[in-house]
């Protein structure tokens, strides 16, 4: 709440009603990088940009006209909090007074009012949105774009292609997001080109666009950002090449999978299993030492998935591994596998600490009709967690068991 005082920025204003002051008091709360200063200096030193909140306060016509006074205030902060607090009334009568704000000198006046235009939903004011995505400030054109976007939808699409080549790269970065917001294919050829931006997460952005866009004419260029200096460029590039099935790149993924990145190895894995990518068993299996253990359960999955028998000898040996998630994907894979061999061992792990290996574990023994498995699988239905109780019914029911026989386990008889 705002304290009026004689030291407030407000003079001796005392006629200004409660409701007001509560709504300027909102707006400095709004405003709290900014805050409302203790000084009436109007050459203080403007602070950070503030932006109102998407929550309006209803004021009356003579709250708002006070608010409306407040904006030629000499104290830059008192003028941005009457400008936010006018945003968030949603008074329309305000309109006019924040669209002459898009003009004003100051930026963050000038970037209060455009937020609280698309707050307001202010169509009248789009030719004057407009002229600011060439405004010196990037935030200010960074909040422009988006305030365009939410007032055209896929109207304001010319504008934000044309921001995708703005010199700032968090607006190019910002004008992708909009992009796939909109679903635009029409930017796909803008997209190829910000592959090769200097930016790596301008690039990054661009490769997931072009997978939800479905770009497959950008497949050689993705092909080229496997080469990126950037490992999470890289990464992003084989998950791209992965959700748009290019068969193609698999030769070059498969070189990733000795990339000094983890990140990127375990995306190359990850890739190789879903491409159906039989030729990458090999490097695949060395892949299961890894030292890092993400790497290891992908390699595990990928192998799985690719019903990789000559692998079976290493994926048994990682059930003792350290790390909860390799000895829960391992079970599984082995499961799809259909290693009998490994029953005993997975037996074990339903005693398992981790209650994700116990489910793993369960699941893979139904999966395999382990019956040998029937004493110790009921024992699971008293299990304190409900993840584990739960597919131990389940398998139960898959390995034959009478539902009266559950029951009597599920009730400790």
């Amino acid at each position: 709440m705002l304290l009026l005082t004689s030291q407030t920025g407000f003079g001796n204003d005392w006629h200004m009603t409660k409701p007001l002051l509560i709504i300027i008091g909102l707006a400095c709360a709004v405003i709290s990088t900014a805050g409302c200063s203790t000084t009436t200096d109007a050459t203080e030193t403007p602070k950070p940009v503030p932006q109102p909140q998407q929550k309006q306060d209803k004021a009356s016509k003579e709250e708002v006209k006070e608010l409306i006074a407040k904006l030629n205030d000499p104290n830059i902060n008192v003028r941005r909090a009457a400008a936010g607090a006018l945003g968030r009334s949603g008074a329309r009568e305000a309109i006019p007074e924040l669209i002459k704000l898009l003009s004003d000198t100051d930026v963050s006046m000038r970037h209060i009012a455009v937020i609280s235009i698309k707050i307001m939903q202010v169509k009248e004011a789009i030719p004057d949105i407009k002229r600011l995505l060439s405004d010196p400030d990037g935030e200010v054109r960074r909040s422009a774009i988006s305030t365009l976007e939410e007032l055209q939808g896929k109207e304001a699409l010319p504008n934000i292609i044309k921001a995708l080549s703005d010199p700032e790269a968090k607006i190019r970065y910002h004008a992708i997001i909009l992009v796939m917001k909109l679903k635009a294919k029409e930017a796909i050829p803008d997209l190829l080109r910000l592959l090769s931006d200097p930016d790596d997460m301008v690039r990054e952005m661009a490769a997931r666009v072009l997978d939800t866009l479905q770009g497959k004419e950008a497949i050689p260029d993705l092909m080229k950002l496997l080469s990126d200096p950037y490992p999470t460029v890289r990464s992003s590039a084989i998950t791209t090449l992965r959700e748009l099935k290019a068969k193609e790149s698999i030769p070059d993924i498969i070189r990733l999978l000795s990339d000094p990145a983890a990140e990127v190895r375990q995306s190359a894995a990850t890739a190789l299993g879903k491409l159906g990518a039989k030729e990458a068993v090999p490097d695949l299996i060395k892949l299961l030492s890894d030292s890092n253990a993400n790497v290891r359960y992908v390699t595990v999955s990928a192998l799985g998935i690719l019903k990789a028998k000559e692998a079976i000898p290493q994926i048994t040996g990682l059930l003792s591994d350290s790390d909860t998630k390799v000895r829960s994907h391992t079970i599984m894979a082995l499961g799809r596998l259909q290693v009998k061999e490994a029953i005993p061992d997975i037996i074990k792990l339903l005693s398992d600490s981790d209650v994700d290996v116990r489910f793993a574990a369960v699941l893979a023994l139904g999966e395999l009709q382990a019956k040998e498995a029937i004493p110790d699988i009921l024992k699971l239905l008293s299990d304190p967690d409900k993840k584990a109780r739960k597919p131990a019914e389940h398998a139960l029911k898959q390995l034959g068991v009478p539902e009266e026989e559950i029951q009597k386990a599920k009730e400790g008889k």
